[in-house]
């Protein structure tokens, strides 16, 4: 990995944590993340308009569409397990286990990750999965058992979906415009092109009633805070296209993101009250030593 993409996936961390700090304490509901995605559609309409109209293939908008079902399950997800329980206890579950599915799918693609790599994302996954036990003495299979958790993993799928089919839907757009613009360009556009294949596999949503109304509601009291979230959402991704662009291996790329794991913690600490005891800080600990193996394995 080069230090422009390590650089990139980094700075999307730090984002990806405060954006999720942001929909958990102003309004964690998937009505508040559509409006976000809303937002970054709009702000990148005038440059995604510029750039379309190039033909991509049937199979290119196939996996773009399928990658905003996942995005859409992911969101869904999320904030319903925001609803359920503690930023420390969601967030870290719902990023830990992508790395292992993205890591396995990857390999069944024939990728191959070094031994130091695979260490690396074995111990922020053990991390992860330490942070929510509420006593080291008292750890007990039951506390993942919960509706908390099962959303958080549920997210984890979503997430692990869209990694990948964003990673081979970028190569096929390299194939076709990668010499008429820039990797920014491409990486920019096709973030336009996913924000709008998750409205578009959203409209059916339109027409429920109880979703009409959260979105009215959830805009009425929190737009400005969804709009700021939007942006961020769209910093965020955009970055880690751009290391998509520059990386070898999809797995490093996803474990990499981790670091929003310890940031989100610590984030929940200190501006929600969240409890620090328990395994939350060894859990860190691992975490970070994780991401410097995978760091100096790619």
């Amino acid at each position: 990995m080069t230090p422009l993409a390590l650089l990139l996936v980094l700075c999307s961390a730090a984002l990806h944590a405060l954006w999720n700090l942001l929909g958990k304490r102003v309004s964690p509901g998937y009505a508040f993340f559509w409006l976000a995605n809303l937002t970054q559609c709009l702000v990148l309409l005038p440059f995604g308009l510029w750039m379309l109209g190039r033909e991509q293939g049937l199979a290119f908008w196939g996996w773009l569409l399928a990658s905003g079902l996942c995005q859409n399950l992911y969101m869904a997800a999320l904030a319903a397990a925001y609803r359920q329980g503690d930023l420390s206890l969601a967030y870290p579950l719902a990023r830990a286990l992508p790395m292992l599915l993205v890591g396995v799918g990857g390999l069944a693609l024939g990728q191959v990750i070094t031994p130091a790599a695979g260490v690396g994302m074995a111990l922020m996954l053990a991390g992860c999965l330490l942070l929510p036990v509420l006593s080291l003495r008292q750890w007990r299979v039951r506390q993942y058992l919960t509706p908390g958790c099962a959303l958080a993993l549920l997210a984890a799928v979503g997430t692990s979906g869209y990694s990948l089919i964003d990673a081979h839907a970028i190569s096929l757009l390299r194939v076709w415009l990668d010499g008429l613009h820039g990797r920014q360009s491409l990486a920019l556009y096709y973030l336009w092109l996913q924000v709008m294949a998750v409205l578009v596999t959203s409209l059916p949503l339109l027409w429920w009633p109880r979703f009409r109304t959260g979105l009215m509601q959830t805009g009425r009291r929190s737009a400005g805070p969804a709009m700021l979230a939007g942006i961020m959402m769209g910093l965020t991704y955009s970055l880690v296209l751009w290391s998509l662009a520059l990386a070898s291996q999809v797995s490093y790329v996803v474990a990499l993101r981790q670091l929003s794991i310890p940031l989100g913690v610590l984030l929940g600490i200190w501006l929600l009250g969240e409890s620090y005891r328990g395994g939350k800080l060894p859990g860190a600990a691992l975490i970070l030593g994780g991401l410097t193996l995978v760091a100096l394995a790619g």
